[in-house]
């Protein structure tokens, strides 16, 4: 039997609908929305700073500093390795200074860094901070994600995730091609300075909506020990 083109189409908008509403659904049913909001917001601004400029740091240092794209993979190669000595010094700050206060730290100090990448006047400067600026924005990443996941139930941790991975796409969807733009008509200087702003606000709201909470919750664990 051939299949009715109606009950084809009734069926492709009930599918439709139901991408409509589970999100909706999946968001009514979390409790403490607040506190995801919270929690959300920072990873948001992080996303569209991220997005407005880390892709195109390969087009900044070919036309900023003539770099050929051999030279370019080896700096991008040696900026992972930086990245991945980093992450495994995450745990021993998180243990010291804890997750919130770690995770606002390494983006606060990843500033300087990436203002040197853009306004450097030499390469070797400009190479540098750039590793060091990776290395500190991915270290405290991690941290921050299991930050989130310890504040909701187990229940909800993949509806959170899950909502995470969604505004961390915002950005992504959105200022790639506003940073196109931006590049066309006025270059990478208001790129990075944007960047910076964004990231800087990122940090004074992690610290800010968590930094309190979390320092009470280490001290009960700590009276709770005794």
């Amino acid at each position: 039997m051939l299949p009715n083109p109606r009950l084809m189409a009734l069926a492709a908008q009930d599918a439709w609908r139901q991408t409509r509403v589970a999100p909706v659904l999946a968001w009514r049913g979390l409790r403490y929305r607040r506190l995801i909001v919270k929690l959300l917001l920072p990873n948001a601004v992080i996303s569209f700073g991220a997005a407005l400029l880390i892709p195109y740091m390969n087009v900044f240092f070919r036309e900023r500093h003539h770099v050929p794209d051999g030279t370019l993979g080896l700096i991008f190669a040696l900026s992972n390795v930086v990245t991945g000595v980093a992450t495994l010094a995450a745990p021993l700050l998180a243990n010291r200074w804890g997750k919130v206060r770690s995770v606002a730290l390494a983006q606060a100090a990843s500033l300087p860094f990436l203002l040197t990448i853009g306004f450097a006047p030499s390469l070797p400067l400009a190479v540098g901070a750039f590793w060091l600026r990776g290395a500190l924005m991915n270290l405290g990443g991690p941290l921050y994600n299991a930050f989130m996941m310890e504040q909701v139930a187990e229940s909800e941790r993949a509806t959170v995730n899950a909502f995470a991975s969604v505004t961390w796409n915002l950005g992504w969807a959105v200022c790639p091609y506003l940073s196109g733009v931006i590049q066309e008509h006025w270059g990478f200087s208001p790129l990075f300075l944007t960047t910076s702003a964004l990231y800087g606000l990122a940090a004074v709201l992690t610290y800010r909506f968590f930094a309190a909470s979390e320092s009470k919750e280490t001290e009960a664990a700590t009276m709770a020990a005794k």
